[in-house]
C-alpha cells in the first residue's frame, strides 16, 4: 500500500478511510528525537468510529493508528511532508483491550533494522493503563516516478541510525 501523510490527512479531515478522526486536527508528534536516549512518539485521539459492538477499539483501527504514527515518523526522518513508502509487513500482538475511555493513546516508533531501502520499526501503542498493542513493521522507501523501491539518502540514514542508538556508518 502506497501511503502519503497528505493522504492520511485528507482521510482524517473528511472522516473517511483510516477510521477517520474528523475535524481535520492533525496530531503533532510529542517528540522529535534530538538525543540518542529519546524515542519518537505521537499522541493520537480515539473516536467512536473505532469502536465495535463489543465496546472495544477494533483490530482495523489499531492498524489505522499504527499506520498514522509511522507515516508521521517517516515524514520526520526523511524531512518531507509527504514521503512515499510501502508497508510490506506487519506483525501485531494485542496485549490489552483498548477502549474509547483509554483515549488518547501514544504510539512510540523505534527503528530496529535498516537496509538499503527498508526500515523495520517496533511500535508500541499505549494509554495511561499501559501497553495495548505491540507491532513490528517493515516499510520500504518508494520512488513515485520509477514505481519501485529507492534507497534512503545519506541524511535519512544518519537520522535513522541515531534513533537506532548506534553510530552512523562511514
Amino acid at each position: 500500500m502506497l501511503t502519503r501523510v497528505g493522504e492520511i490527512r485528507g482521510r482524517l479531515a473528511t472522516g473517511a478511510g483510516y477510521g477517520g478522526h474528523g475535524g481535520g486536527n492533525i496530531p503533532k508528534p510529542t517528540q522529535e528525537p534530538a538525543h540518542v536516549n529519546e524515542t519518537w512518539s505521537i499522541e493520537l485521539p480515539l473516536t467512536e468510529k473505532y469502536v465495535d459492538y463489543l465496546g472495544h477499539v477494533t483490530a482495523a483501527a489499531h492498524l489505522t493508528l499504527l499506520e498514522e504514527a509511522h507515516a508521521h515518523w517517516l515524514a520526520s526522518v526523511v524531512d518531507e511532508p509527504e514521503p512515499a513508502f510501502v508497508l510490506v509487513r506487519v506483525e501485531l500482538d494485542y496485549e490489552r483491550e483498548l477502549l474509547l475511555a483509554d483515549a488518547p493513546v501514544t504510539v512510540r516508533v523505534e527503528p530496529v533494522e535498516l537496509t538499503r531501502s527498508t526500515v523495520t520499526v517496533q511500535e508500541v501503542m499505549a494509554s495511561a493503563r499501559g501497553p495495548h498493542t505491540r507491532a513490528r513493521v517493515v516499510l520500504v522507501r518508494w520512488d513515485r516516478a520509477a514505481r519501485r523501491s529507492m534507497p534512503f539518502g545519506e541524511g535519512e540514514r544518519r537520522r535513522i541510525d541515531v534513533q537506532m542508538r548506534r553510530p552512523p556508518a562511514g
